[in-house]
């Protein structure tokens, strides 16, 4: 009885230092309707202190590749939790990140396959909803920019389903279940 108390306490703690471990994969949606043919898979593995960091890493990548056809995906590296403030808006939308991820991401420098030195960060939630844009709580937004400047932003609701393989002209319609 002893040694099976102390197996089941050993494995409890066991899965308790991976409760903050985690993967996700969502589309991105557009305030316009539809999903764009890129989208973003993260992890929180809890990288083991590299670079002096513990458990609020993540890392990950935009799919380019599948729905997209670029030969590539790009990179992504960020921290979490992350809570946009309040207040921000996009296109008249109140935007919404809480708990979710802050990230920088190479995707200039993948789709032209060479340093651009343009950047590319994002505030993402960790949830996706299938609910309208004015009543989702889930959202992603982004700012480009080049040598200090911000030249672009974007931003919209996180998709539970990503872009159909293959099938894309502009912004997609239908799409697959996200895992």
């Amino acid at each position: 009885m002893k040694m099976k108390g102390i197996a089941v306490i050993g494995l409890f703690v066991l899965s308790c230092s991976f409760a903050a471990a985690g993967q996700w994969t969502f589309g991105f949606g557009s305030v316009n309707g539809g999903l764009y043919c890129n989208y973003e898979f993260l992890d929180n593995n809890d990288l083991g202190g590299v670079a002096g960091v513990d458990g609020a890493a993540y890392e990950g990548g935009e799919n380019l590749v599948s729905a997209c056809g670029y030969s590539t995906n790009s990179d992504i590296a960020g921290f979490g939790p992350y809570t946009l403030p309040k207040g921000v808006t996009f296109s008249g939308y109140k935007v919404t990140v809480s708990k979710g991820v802050a990230y920088a991401d190479d995707i200039y420098d993948t789709e032209a396959l060479a340093y651009t030195g343009y950047q590319w960060a994002v505030a993402s939630s960790l949830a996706c909803s299938t609910k309208t844009v004015k009543k989702n709580k889930d959202w992603w937004i982004g700012l480009a920019s080049v040598s200090g400047f911000v030249f672009g932003d974007n931003a919209s609701t996180l998709s539970c389903y990503l872009p159909a393989k293959r099938k894309h002209n502009g912004l997609l319609i239908t799409g697959q279940p996200a895992k």
